[in-house]
């Protein structure tokens, strides 16, 4: 039982990593786009430029955001139910039984 908790403890911290992480890239999107939107069109190295690091980071919020809908299913997997968890423990009180068995 302990195991099972630990495991979705641990499988909540990675979500939270990975929220915080999407925080910080969507910041930096939103600065992005906003340094794009700034750049005088005439300039096209610069605002090419800055196109493509606007692009890179949204790709970057994109693939955070599948990470976290992945964590989070697999989270849902992690639990067991309440059935499960009576029958491990009527195997917790079977186990001495179980052992000393010849």
């Amino acid at each position: 039982m302990a195991a099972v908790a630990e495991r979705e403890r641990v499988s909540t911290d990675r979500i939270d990593q990975l929220e915080v992480a999407l925080e910080q890239a969507r910041y930096e999107a939103t600065r992005a786009g906003r340094q794009y939107d700034k750049v005088e069109p005439e300039n096209r190295i610069v605002a090419t430029e800055l196109e493509r690091r606007w692009n890179e980071r949204l790709r970057k919020v994109g693939r955070l955001e599948e990470q976290i809908r992945t964590a989070q299913e697999m989270k849902l997997n992690l639990g067991i139910s309440e059935a499960e968890r009576a029958e491990l423990m009527a195997l917790a009180d079977d186990l001495p039984r179980a052992w000393n068995h010849p």
